[in-house]
């Protein structure tokens, strides 16, 4: 009996200390963010990719169309970028919180932009919800330019009510097909309690939003990692979304001319700079 309750006082003891530990690393460490297509948690600015466009911009025209190939780069750079343009409102590099304030505080204006032009390579997931709500509730057309991958992809274009499409769109999964990859076991292992909820919960906003636009459910499912659906098992860092798809999964959305030059694009960087841009699976 004696042996039982001091069994039961050092259970309880132990589950308050590790509890300590977690409200601690909740509370007072620095934020994370989900970076859902390598099912990994990293840190505020760690997603910043390296300086690359002016070591290339001058080969541009070797891989086809200069202005398309500048574009590709300029998404996938670190920095965002808001800016209007005739009307628009062009919104450029990664996706983060001061890219959806500086986007709520335009629509919030008197003379709010008709539509939103958008090239990037995604970001901060909780960033990209936020300003797809904002898509959705202003009813704002969105328009691709070079590139939108993962949160761009995932959040920004199923929230807009038309979609056009000028450049390429790759998904790879989201932060539910990251946490039920990893498991809890698994996850908690690998990112500790703190990532282990960080993840989860960006989990349950990602699922919330999908049940409010479910236009790229399937799709989003299907770029999991590690093999973005590709049926060798191959892993690839990105899957690409073909017009086809995007025109089947999106009631209102169109694909323009300039998609199929942003992919040529983008696969002859691929050759001429091995490791430069990320593999991609083309169904």
């Amino acid at each position: 009996m004696r042996h039982g309750k001091r069994m039961l006082w050092m259970t309880l003891a132990a589950g308050a200390i590790a509890g300590g530990f977690i409200f601690f690393d909740l509370r007072w460490a620095e934020p994370l963010v989900i970076n859902a297509g390598l099912c990994a948690l990293v840190k505020p600015g760690d997603t910043a990719v390296t300086d690359v466009p002016r070591k290339f911009k001058f080969r541009a025209s070797d891989v086809g169309d200069a202005q398309v190939v500048t574009a590709l780069f300029s998404a996938l750079s670190g920095k965002s970028r808001n800016r209007d343009v005739d009307g628009e409102w062009v919104i450029g590099g990664q996706i983060d919180m001061s890219a959806a304030n500086a986007l709520r505080q335009r629509l919030a204006q008197a003379s709010a932009p008709t539509r939103l032009r958008i090239s990037s390579g995604g970001g901060d997931e909780r960033a990209a919800i936020d300003m797809a709500d904002q898509i959705a509730s202003h009813g704002l057309p969105v328009i691709v330019d070079a590139f939108c991958g993962s949160s761009c992809a995932n959040y920004l274009l199923p929230a807009s009510p038309r979609v056009q499409v000028e450049g390429i769109v790759l998904m790879h999964g989201s932060s539910a097909s990251c946490a039920t990859q990893l498991g809890v076991w698994e996850g908690v292992r690998q990112m500790g309690w703190r990532g282990f909820w960080t993840l989860h919960f960006a989990a349950q906003r990602h699922d919330a939003f999908e049940q409010r636009h479910p236009h790229f459910k399937a799709l989003v499912a299907r770029s999991a990692p590690p093999d973005r659906g590709d049926p060798s098992g191959t892993p690839h860092v990105w899957r690409y979304v073909s017009p086809a798809e995007l025109v089947a999964a999106h009631p209102a959305l169109t694909v323009g001319a300039r998609e199929a030059q942003s992919l040529a694009a983008y696969r002859a960087l691929q050759r001429q700079a091995p490791g430069l841009l990320s593999d991609i699976y083309l169904p």
